[in-house]
């Protein structure tokens, strides 16, 4: 799963119409993923929304946080719940999803969330990396 996504990376970096969005910071963001985590990113795609749940805290400094021991898929992946758990938690710190409570992107505190989505950078990883790229004919 990772060895696909660094060389869908390597396509898009010298493609010459895509080679822009081969953003920099995406090869080491792929040495943090996991299988698991490569799974479920192939389950989203730009613009799209996955159900789960998770209940959000806020922690002294004032900076939302989440509580990840209570993450649920609400949609088929194949993953474990654990599995799960744990691909979300660290897409989030990755900053390739973020959390939309109740559908519509805004920070609420102590309330479930219902959805996450791709991030606006999580979108050009997803195009980048995830994405079979087309390779064009010589």
């Amino acid at each position: 799963e990772l060895r696909i996504l660094f060389g869908n990376l390597l396509v898009t970096a010298m493609e010459k119409d895509r080679a822009d969005q081969a953003h920099p910071a995406f090869a080491e963001i792929i040495r943090q993923l996991s299988a698991d985590d490569a799974r479920l990113l192939k389950t989203l795609s730009p613009g799209s929304m996955m159900r789960v749940g998770i209940s959000m805290i806020t922690h002294r400094s004032g900076r939302t946080a989440f509580d990840l021991k209570r993450v649920t898929l609400r949609e088929p992946t194949g993953m474990t719940s654990s599995a799960a758990e744990g691909a979300v938690a660290n897409l989030l710190r990755l900053g390739l999803l973020e959390v939309i409570p109740n559908g519509a992107p805004k920070t609420v505190v102590g309330r479930e969330s219902d959805m996450v989505a791709l991030t606006g950078f999580g979108d050009r990883f997803w195009v980048a990396c995830v994405a079979e790229p087309e390779i064009a004919s010589p």
